[in-house]
C-alpha cells in the first residue's frame, strides 16, 4: 500500500488595498464602487489562497465578493481580488462607506491570512436648490424699496448655502436679502431634509435709482445657486416677473431747527433742503414759513429765501419747480423786535408742499423751530443837549451821561474819551481822557437800572475850540454810544494880554537880579568848595526859570488885579537890555570856574 508524503508549509503572506485605490473615493447615492485588495505571497513556495471578507453593517450599504476563484500564487508574486461597494440612494453628503477587513485563506497550510482593514468611500454631495415666487410686485416705485417674496428649498443630500442673484437686472439698482430680519445677501443656510431646515422664506428687497424713467416695462429674474458645486436640475433654479417703473413726483425736506432762546431786537436764521426724490418733474412744489406766537405778538416778523434769490414774506408761498431729484436751499429768516415782550413763545415752520399721495392728496413736509424770547440786551442814552455856549476863561463845561438798562444780563461797560491837547475830561472824579473807566449796571429787567454820571470838560492850554467825544463801551461790544461834544472858551483880550506880558517880564527881571546877587556872594566864598558847589547847584535852577516862561497858572487866565503901565514895551526893552548884560557876566565866571580841578583827580571840569 503506497503512503502519500507532503512536507509541512508555513504561509508568509500580506494583504492591503490595492495602491490604485489608495485614499478616499467618492462615489454618488445608489451608485456602486469598486474596491481591489491585493495578497502577496512572501514564502519561498507557491501557495493557495481563498479570499474572504468582514465588513461593518450600515443601513443601506451593501458589500459583496465578487466571484474569484482559489488564488494560486507563486513565490514572491502576487494576486487581487474585489470588492464592491453600494451606496443606498438617500445616502447623504459626506456619509461614510463601511469597514472593510479583507482576508485569505491558504489552502496549502490552512492558515488565515488577515489584512489591513479599509474605510476609504465617502457619498458625494448633490446640489438640489430650487426656488418658488410668492409675492411680487406689479409697479416700482423709484427711491423706494420694493419687496418680493420668495422660498428657498434644499432637495441635496446635504447642507447647502444657497446664493441669491439678479442676473439681468440694471447695475444701478440695488437689493439685498433678509430671513427674519437677518441679512442673507451673501448666502442663504440650508439643512438637508431630516433636519427641517431646508425650507427657508425669503424676503428680497429692490430699490430703483430715483432718476429711473416712468412707464418703463421690467422682467426681474431671481435666480438661486449653490454656493460650491453645480446643481443638478437647473430648471427649478430660477423665477421671473413682470413691473412697470411708476411716476413717482415725492416732496422731501431735510434739515433740524430744534429749540433755542433767543433775544430782543435779534434774527433767529435756520435753513432746509428742498428736494423732489421723484422721477418726474414736479411743477406743483412750493415752500413757505408759518410763524404763531404766544401770547400773540405784532412784534415778530419772518421772511422765506431760497438759494437763487426768491424771497417772500412768512405765510406766502414759494414756487420751486423742481426737476427730478433736484433740491434747493431754503433759508428762514425770524426778526425779534426790540419792543417783543420777554417769555413770548415763537414756532417758526417751513413747510414743503408737493407730489401726490395714495389718494391724491399733495404730500406735505415740514421743518420746525421753538424760539423762547427770554434775553434781552438794552441800554439808553439819555439825549445829551449839544453845547453852543461860549465858555469864560477859568470855567468848564459841564456833560450828564445819564444811561438806563433793561437788559436780563449784568451790563459792563467801558468809558473813555478823546480831546484836543490841553483839554481833559472828568467823569465822577475819574479823568477819562487819560485812561478808561468801567461801570457796571445790574440786570434791569424786571427793574429799570440807572446809571448818571457827571462828566466836566477842562481847558488847561491849547486851542480855544473844538470837539470832544466820549466813548461808551460794552465790554463785548454789543452795545456802543459816543457822544460828540463841541466847545469853545471865550479868548482873552489884548488888553489883559499885554499886561500879563508885563507882569510876566518883571517877574522874569525880579529873578535874574536875584541870581546876579547870588553869585557876587559866591566869589567871595572860594575856600569852602562844598558851599561853592551848593551855590553852583543854586544859579543852575534859578537860571532855569526865565528860559522856561511864565508859569503854568497863568493858562487859567489873568491875575485878579493888573498893573497899568505907560509904556509897557520900552520898560520891557529895558529889561531885556539888562538882562542880556547879566547873562554874560554870568557865561565869563562859569568859563573861569572851568579850570578848577574836582576833589581827589587831577581832572578839570
Amino acid at each position: 500500500k503506497a503512503i502519500e508524503v507532503a512536507a509541512a508549509m508555513t504561509s508568509n503572506a500580506e494583504i492591503d488595498v490595492d495602491s490604485s485605490t489608495q485614499g478616499i473615493e467618492y462615489l454618488d447615492a445608489g451608485d456602486s464602487h469598486d474596491v481591489t485588495f491585493r495578497i502577496w505571497n512572501n514564502a519561498t513556495r507557491i501557495d493557495i489562497f481563498q479570499p474572504q471578507i468582514d465588513y461593518t453593517e450600515i443601513t443601506g450599504w451593501t458589500v459583496e465578493l465578487l466571484n474569484s476563484p482559489e488564488l494560486a500564487i507563486s513565490p514572491g508574486s502576487s494576486s487581487s481580488f474585489t470588492v464592491r461597494v453600494t451606496a443606498p440612494m438617500n445616502a447623504q453628503a459626506e456619509d461614510s462607506g463601511p469597514i472593510i477587513s479583507p482576508k485569505a485563506l491558504s489552502m496549502r497550510s490552512g492558515e488565515l491570512i488577515i489584512g489591513n482593514s479599509w474605510q476609504g468611500l465617502r457619498v458625494n454631495s448633490l446640489h438640489d436648490l430650487s426656488i418658488s415666487l410668492i409675492e411680487s410686485p406689479t409697479s416700482l416705485t423709484p427711491g423706494i424699496p420694493i419687496l418680493v417674496t420668495l422660498e428657498v428649498t434644499n432637495s441635496g443630500n446635504g447642507a447647502e448655502t444657497a446664493v441669491l442673484d439678479l442676473p439681468w437686472s440694471s447695475e444701478s439698482w440695488e437689493w439685498w436679502a433678509l430671513i427674519d430680519g437677518a441679512n442673507v445677501t451673501q448666502g442663504i443656510p440650508l439643512s438637508v431634509s431630516y433636519d427641517l431646515e431646508n425650507v427657508k422664506m425669503v424676503d428680497v428687497w429692490i430699490i430703483l435709482p430715483s432718476l429711473e424713467a416712468p412707464g418703463e416695462f421690467h422682467e426681474i429674474t431671481i435666480s438661486v445657486e449653490p454656493l460650491e458645486g453645480q446643481d443638478i436640475n437647473i430648471s427649478d433654479n430660477s423665477v421671473m416677473f413682470e413691473a412697470i417703473t411708476e411716476t413717482i413726483r415725492q416732496p422731501r425736506l431735510d434739515g433740524f431747527a430744534g429749540e433755542s432762546v433767543v433775544e430782543t431786537n435779534s434774527t433767529y436764521s435756520f435753513n432746509a433742503t428742498a428736494w423732489n426724490i421723484g422721477n418726474a418733474a414736479d411743477y406743483t412744489i412750493r415752500a413757505r414759513l408759518v410763524l404763531q406766537t404766544s401770547p400773540p405778538s405784532q412784534e415778530v416778523i419772518g421772511f422765506l429765501s431760497t438759494a437763487n434769490g426768491l424771497s417772500k414774506g412768512s405765510g406766502e408761498w414759494i414756487n420751486l419747480n423742481l426737476g427730478p431729484t433736484e433740491s434747493i436751499e431754503l433759508f428762514a429768516d425770524v426778526i425779534i423786535s426790540a419792543e417783543c415782550d420777554l417769555n413770548t413763545i415763537v414756532s417758526a415752520t417751513i413747510e414743503l408742499e408737493g407730489g401726490m399721495d395714495d389718494i391724491g392728496r399733495p404730500i406735505l413736509k415740514t421743518v420746525a423751530a421753538a424760539l423762547m424770547v427770554g434775553e434781552r440786551r438794552n441800554v439808553e442814552l439819555q439825549d445829551i443837549q449839544a453845547g453852543n455856549e461860549l465858555i469864560e476863561q477859568g470855567s468848564s463845561q459841564v456833560v450828564w451821561v445819564n444811561l438806563s438798562s433793561t437788559s436780563t444780563q449784568t451790563e459792563i461797560f467801558e468809558i473813555n474819551a478823546q480831546s484836543p491837547s490841553g483839554w481833559g475830561v472828568i467823569c465822577d472824579g475819574n479823568t477819562i481822557h487819560l485812561s478808561s473807566v468801567r461801570i457796571e449796571m445790574g440786570p434791569g429787567h424786571l427793574t429799570t437800572q440807572k446809571y448818571d454820571m457827571r462828566c466836566e470838560i477842562v481847558r488847561e492850554s491849547g486851542a480855544y475850540a473844538g470837539e470832544v467825544t466820549i466813548h461808551i463801551n460794552s465790554t463785548d461790544s454789543r452795545i456802543m454810544y459816543h457822544v460828540n461834544q463841541q466847545v469853545s472858551w471865550a479868548k482873552p483880550t489884548s488888553d489883559e494880554g499885554v499886561s500879563a506880558l508885563v507882569v510876566g517880564s518883571g517877574i522874569g527881571g525880579l529873578i535874574l537880579t536875584v541870581a546876579v546877587v547870588l553869585f557876587i556872594l559866591r566869589r567871595g566864598e572860594d575856600e569852602d568848595e562844598d558851599d561853592e558847589e551848593e551855590d553852583f547847584e543854586s544859579l543852575n535852577h534859578t537860571e532855569e526859570i526865565p528860559i522856561q516862561g511864565p508859569p503854568a497858572t497863568a493858562f487859567a487866565g489873568p491875575p485878579a488885579t493888573t498893573q497899568i503901565v505907560n509904556d509897557p514895551m520900552e520898560e520891557y526893552q529895558k529889561q531885556l537890555e539888562e538882562y542880556n548884560r547879566q547873562m554874560a557876566e554870568y557865561q565869563a565866571w562859569q568859563h573861569a570856574q572851568g579850570s578848577q580841578a574836582t576833589d581827589g583827580t587831577t581832572e578839570h571840569e
